[in-house]
């Protein structure tokens, strides 16, 4: 194509220009790259969560540039100051599974970017420091974050809902490439007469393979595939919103048995320790 000739002949040096292509998107991006004819290209660079303290410093610069007066992370009295409660907010609790030595990473810089607003909404509304509705804030930055949820996920994982959760269900530690494929077949032929549990069609009405679908999951950012073949949500909040869009729950109540998360309906709601959606309460 031509987007592809231009991109080869910058990365080639062809145009004599000073010029490097940088080429970035979610983890099919290497392979789509190569589907459009782009040879020798060069390394892949992950990017991740945040820690802690680029995510506080991520706070502290957006605060200083805007001339919002920063305290500590929390009061004399224990209670959280807006800045604690954004830190709060923003930590991914379910970021140690499946692959729980990126944990420390677990800070969103899009949860931050939407939790800060909360916090813009405020000091234009005339509420600085103790004045702040921590509530408003917390419940805006939840609603922006399923807004943001709803738009990552395609209409054919919407239609197909049933089938992604279940997949979502069955990452493991462990899952390989090959796994993902066997849970795509095996649910979509066991309930088959759901069409939430259907392989969904695509624009040109066609039915997708578990190829393609697995494909289409990876397009989306609702999987990565790590270097060493293994595959998981890389967005851990994300993968329990699906698993919720699908009537499934996860709960920090339980603890991880042989590698797995169990899955039940015992009502966990928006009160729920193991809810990342949930409202902070202050101790």
């Amino acid at each position: 194509s031509p987007v592809a000739k231009t991109l080869q002949n910058l990365h080639d040096a062809t145009y004599k220009l000073p010029i490097l292509p940088v080429v970035a998107g979610l983890s099919g991006t290497a392979e789509r790259a190569s589907e459009l004819g782009l040879t020798r290209l060069g390394r892949n660079h992950g990017v991740g969560g945040l820690n802690r303290e680029e995510a506080a410093e991520a706070v502290a610069t957006w605060a200083e540039h805007f001339r919002v007066p920063l305290d500590a992370e929390s009061r004399a009295d224990g209670r959280l100051t807006w800045q604690g409660l954004v830190l709060r907010l923003v930590h991914d609790p379910f970021a140690d599974f499946p692959l729980p030595a990126e944990g420390e990473r677990a800070f969103w810089p899009t949860h931050v970017h939407y939790a800060l607003k909360g916090v813009a909404e405020e000091v234009v509304a005339g509420r600085i420091g103790a004045e702040m509705d921590h509530g408003r804030i917390a419940a805006a930055a939840a609603s922006r974050r399923r807004e943001y949820y709803g738009e990552r996920t395609s209409m054919e994982m919407k239609d197909s809902r049933k089938l992604l959760g279940a997949v979502m269900q069955d990452l493991t530690p462990k899952t390989l490439v090959d796994d993902v494929l066997r849970s795509i077949r095996a649910h979509a032929v066991r309930n088959g007469e759901d069409p939430a549990w259907q392989l969904p069609e695509q624009s040109d009405g066609a039915t997708m393979t578990p190829r393609e679908y697995r494909r289409h999951l990876i397009h989306r950012g609702a999987l990565h595939v790590g270097g060493d073949g293994n595959v998981f949500c890389p967005i851990p909040s994300y993968r329990r919103h699906m698993l919720a869009a699908a009537g499934l729950e996860t709960c920090q109540l339980h603890t991880l048995d042989s590698g797995r998360i169990p899955f039940t309906s015992h009502g966990c709601n928006a009160a729920c320790v193991g809810d990342a959606m949930a409202v902070p309460r202050d101790p």
